[in-house]
């Protein structure tokens, strides 16, 4: 399933109709031997990355509702499940009259690039995982650092 995941983003990228050995290599994800570049173990389906840690705490850090650790899945992967939870914890639909309309407590947009900053900014030989700490009122990340 993640290996579809990583399919899709390449062919809505590049317009590829088949990911291919050479191809792998012609984008830098795979070397000549076979073995996956750094790049390509992060877009593949598994690897040994540690991945994200989410937590949803109720009245105080003392309470935690929900916890969701992702790992060792392309990093888009990644960043769908994270959505997945915000959108649980963070979006609900309003019936104002005759309308639906949706409510974000915290904007999707923010929470998006935030994950994805985290991600790419990371130090990624360092053994932990990101940290998302989800509140009521504000949603905190952090990235392991050297």
């Amino acid at each position: 399933m993640h290996q579809i995941y990583t399919f899709l983003f390449w062919k809505k990228l590049y317009s590829i109709e088949k990911l291919t050995p050479d191809l792998l290599i012609t984008l830098g994800l795979r070397e000549k031997n076979g073995k996956y570049t750094n790049a390509g173990a992060l877009f593949a389906g598994e690897n040994d990355y540690r991945g994200i840690d989410l937590v949803k705490f109720g009245d105080n850090i003392n309470v935690m509702l929900d916890r969701a650790q992702i790992e060792k899945v392309s990093v888009l992967k990644l960043c769908q499940d994270a959505l997945q939870k915000y959108r649980q914890y963070y979006q609900n639909e309003v019936i104002d009259e005759a309308y639906r309309r949706k409510n974000e407590q915290i904007p999707e947009n923010a929470f998006r690039e935030a994950i994805a900053n985290a991600i790419v900014h990371r130090t990624w030989d360092v053994n932990a995982q990101i940290k998302v700490a989800m509140f009521d009122d504000r949603i905190e990340v952090v990235c392991p650092r050297a």
